[in-house]
């Protein structure tokens, strides 16, 4: 039973990189024997690019008039749509409400705990981010892939309208999505300017990243999880208050310019090498991402996160619409093989709110010199399995193709602690990375 001051595990703060190998170590091995291991399948690949190679390297000695130069490239067009199907990655969409916990889910899985900007008050992730492996060198990089200056121009034209709008025609969660992002890229003060005011600001505002102006890709590099996640957070996080105390630059926030960025991350080979994990806006945010990139994503999914508070999750309606709308999205012709619902946060829990008619022999606690920590394990236990059955109850699937759905009960901050412990680390859920795992057999 964990006790006051247990001690988690060995990971060192101060290293990132070294943080990340022995997080994807701690999954792994919370993984082992709960589910077959990617390790045959990974040797398996590496037979099968050899062999390519090897038959590419013959074709190429071989020449008139010994062959026939058609079929020589009937095979090399084989081959490549062979290599084409080795190297095809299976798309992980995580997708839920802010606030719902998935930044810190994604990073007790990749097992950096400052990968992706999260528990910021105020703020959420606000573009779609991809996440897969660096193959290249030990660095974190991120791929920022900007709309073009046009469509901005367009974008910020249909704002302005929204903001103008009279009567029953405004709809107020529209006026403060316009506004957010109007107060992202041009400061507190640009709310209430004209088209033709806030142009002539874009030489000011756009001065830090000409790539924009260019319609080129930005790439940022940095050797730690800690500087890279401080480095891209305007680029993915909006703030729902800017203030005025802040300087110029520190209020700008350019999310509402970038398509998707794409993060590379080092040491995970074993983990990304045939995986993109898909962290998608989160619904009910004032600042949503384009409706028809979020259903491109969709289209590519494997495999679907629903992610959910724990408190919420049985009748949270976002996670349900993001349900049904991956079922029939994905169902009939489809890409998607799986739907996992996890809730988070399990480890939030008032155990004398929560017992309510229950005793401790209901929840087979015993008395003991830690008997509150005892309770309050004993009511996450409780509650994780009874969420587990409700969620169960009210999944129906009407597809065949999909398998059925797992339901997940997970802490990211129980798992990432190092010390004062609650739970064991099987009992966290973060279990979870079994999923990815199996997406690679």
């Amino acid at each position: 039973m964990p006790t006051q001051g247990h001690k988690r595990g060995s990971d060192d703060p101060s290293t990132s990189n070294d943080q990340g190998r022995e997080g994807n170590k701690r999954l792994c091995a919370i993984a082992k024997g709960t589910a077959a291991t990617p390790t045959l399948e990974m040797d398996v690949i590496k037979v099968a690019k050899e062999g390519l190679g090897k038959v590419l390297s013959r074709l190429d000695k071989v020449s008139p008039p010994y062959a026939n130069m058609d079929f020589i490239g009937y095979l090399r067009n084989k081959i490549s749509a062979l290599e084409a199907i080795i190297d095809d990655k299976v798309v992980v969409g995580v997708f839920g409400r802010s606030g719902a916990g998935k930044s810190s889910l994604m990073n007790a899985i990749l097992g950096v705990k400052t990968l992706l900007p999260s528990g910021t008050v105020g703020a959420c992730t606000s573009v779609i981010i991809q996440v897969e492996a660096n193959m290249t060198d030990s660095n974190y990089v991120a791929e920022i892939d900007f709309i073009s200056k046009e469509e901005w121009e367009k974008e910020l034209e249909s704002l302005l309208k929204i903001k103008e709008m009279d009567g029953e025609e405004k709809d107020k969660r529209m006026v403060n999505m316009a506004n957010s992002k109007i107060q992202a890229l041009y400061g507190e003060d640009a709310v209430g300017k004209s088209f033709d005011e806030l142009k002539s600001l874009e030489s000011e505002t756009f001065s830090d990243i000409p790539e924009f102006l260019s319609s080129t890709r930005k790439i940022l590099s940095f050797d730690t999880a800690t500087k890279f996640s401080t480095e891209i957070a305007c680029y993915i996080r909006s703030k729902r208050k800017i203030h005025r105390n802040q300087s110029k630059s520190s209020q700008i926030h350019y999310w509402p310019l970038v398509k998707y960025v794409t993060i590379k991350m080092p040491n995970s080979k074993d983990l990304l090498e045939h995986i993109v994990l898909v962290d998608l806006p989160g619904t009910g945010d004032c600042n949503k991402a384009r409706d028809e990139m979020w259903e491109s994503y969709i289209t590519k999914c494997s495999s679907v996160w629903v992610v959910a508070d724990i408190d919420r999750a049985a009748a949270d309606s976002d996670a349900w619409n993001i349900l049904d709308n991956s079922i029939s999205n994905m169902g009939p012709g489809g890409q998607c093989q799986n739907i996992t619902f996890i809730c988070t946060k399990t480890d939030i829990i008032n155990p004398d709110n929560y017992m309510g008619e229950l005793d401790d022999e209901d929840l087979h606690i015993e008395d003991s010199s830690n008997y509150s920590e005892e309770q309050k394990r004993a009511c996450i236990l409780h509650r994780n399995q009874q969420a587990k059955m409700e969620i169960q109850e009210n999944y129906s699937n009407p597809y065949e193709a999909i398998d059925e759905m797992q339901v997940f009960t997970v802490s990211s901050q129980e798992f990432q602690k190092d010390n004062n412990c609650i739970l064991r680390q099987e009992e966290t859920g973060m279990i979870t990375c079994v999923i990815v795992q199996q997406n690679l057999q």
